[in-house]
């Protein structure tokens, strides 16, 4: 006989399709503990120096992802040729494409 607390230590993906269905939402957002997380969309990047807007860009990203949303912001300032001490001169307005709504605003120090 097979020992419960063994079988579902060792059940792989495809095991049980009831539990792989409930763990993916629509669209490929992943839910965990009944949240759902969004999966990658459109938003547009405004990078501003000391207040003024200097470049916009439209990736699509997970809007939640702070880590990638502050690599985002580092590459573009890089890209226009400042140097990675100036980052503290520039923040980052993120919004979405589809209403423009403001999701938020990164400023790195």
């Amino acid at each position: 006989m097979i020992d419960p607390a063994h079988a579902a230590a060792t059940e792989q993906p495809g095991d049980n399709p009831a539990r792989d269905a409930a763990s993916h939402g629509t669209n490929g957002s992943i839910v965990r503990n009944a949240v759902v997380l969004p999966a990658a969309v459109g938003l547009n990047l405004e990078i501003l120096h000391l207040g003024h807007t200097v470049r916009t860009l439209r990736v699509e990203a997970d809007p939640g992802d702070f880590a990638m949303l502050q690599k985002l912001m580092r590459d573009a300032i890089r890209r226009m040729g400042t140097s990675a001490g100036a980052v503290d001169d520039y923040e980052m307005n993120v919004s979405t494409v589809v209403d423009g709504e403001l999701v938020t605003t990164v400023v790195m120090a």
